[in-house]
């Protein structure tokens, strides 16, 4: 759930990989539970026209200080 949900007033868009421009509706942050495990998700862009939900892993392990172990059936945090 996207918490801390603040409207974009700047039109603002995020390029998508067919070339078009998704318009970027709010900003927010959230937080993931896993197990014992608390992981922030930090500035989330909110695109009710994309297709589906992205993660920017790199993002994810910056904002959270882990690493991220990615095989081709499994990963782990």
């Amino acid at each position: 759930m996207l918490r801390i949900l603040t409207p974009n007033a700047r039109n603002e868009t995020v390029g998508a990989g067919n070339g078009a421009g998704l318009s970027i509706k709010h900003t927010g942050s959230s937080i993931v539970h896993y197990d014992n495990n608390r992981f922030i998700l930090k500035n989330i862009i909110h695109c009710p026209q994309a297709a589906t939900n992205l993660l920017s892993v790199n993002k994810f392990c910056v904002d959270n200080d882990v690493t991220f172990h990615l095989t081709h059936n499994a990963y782990s945090v």
